[in-house]
């Protein structure tokens, strides 16, 4: 069995030789070397001997030279132009300036009633509203103010207005009333009154609706008295605002 195996190992190594030369002859043959004799072929060993030296393998030279170089030109230019419209910033149109030295006046002015004592009792208002304030005249004269007697008022230059005179509860506890710029321009033509009644701007840091009604100080008493009661006869009292939850303070009455 051992035996059988021996030679059938030694009949596969002689047929990879003989495959190998053939195979040797045909490279160099395409190669065109010339073909040296075939030497002759060794003495056959057995297979259990070992060989001293192994054949070398054939050397086979191939150099072949493959120049690639390519280039690729790649130049691609994309042109963003993306412009976004920015809507135009509407300007606000301004409120009236603060300042004492503006007089442009709205159509009309408020006064706060402090005290239901100011009021009749249909609701009409008193010339008790218009308490003109002697204490003034000095202090505007010291101001470089035209002498005169003062009482407070805002000028209803916006919404805010109104709301400005209520939240003052000091003077304002009774409501608010509104007197018309022509009922201004009225008392101050009238003849009995010779040096007049103008008014003002007057803004506080903590009141920019801030104004002034002044009676002259040479104007004699009782043209100060029929003044305050032009003014009263064509106030208006205004309603009071009704809160959202339907509640809100009822309207005035007064006394007679």
């Amino acid at each position: 069995m051992f035996s059988r195996l021996l030679s059938a190992l030694e009949s596969a190594l002689r047929a990879i030789r003989s495959a190998l030369e053939s195979a040797l002859r045909v490279m160099r043959s395409a190669l065109g070397l010339e073909a040296s004799p075939s030497p002759d072929p060794p003495a056959e060993r057995s297979p259990l001997d070992t060989p001293d030296v192994m054949p070398a393998a054939p050397t086979i030279a191939v150099e072949p030279t493959i120049a690639v170089e390519p280039t690729i030109a790649v130049e691609s230019t994309i042109a963003v132009e993306s412009t976004i419209a920015v809507e135009p910033t509407i300007a606000a149109e301004p409120t009236i300036a603060a300042d004492p030295n503006d007089t442009h006046y709205p159509t009309r002015c408020l006064r706060g009633i402090k005290t239901k004592s100011w009021l009749h009792a249909d609701n009409r208002l008193k010339s008790d509203a218009f308490p003109w304030n002697a204490k003034t005249v000095e202090k505007r004269r010291a101001d470089g103010k035209l002498p005169g007697l003062e009482v407070s008022i805002n000028w209803d230059d916006d919404d805010g207005a109104e709301a400005q005179t209520r939240a003052d509860r000091n003077n304002a506890a009774a409501g608010v009333a509104a007197i018309p710029l022509s009922v201004l321009e009225y008392v101050s033509q009238l003849p009995a009154s010779p040096s007049g009644m103008f008014w003002e701007r007057a803004p506080l840091n903590t009141n920019r609706y801030h104004g002034n009604l002044v009676c002259h100080e040479s104007t004699p008493k009782p043209c100060q008295h029929m003044a305050a009661q032009m003014l009263a006869l064509h106030a208006e009292v205004l309603p009071t605002p009704v809160e959202p939850d339907g509640t809100g303070d009822a309207p005035a009455k007064g006394e007679d």
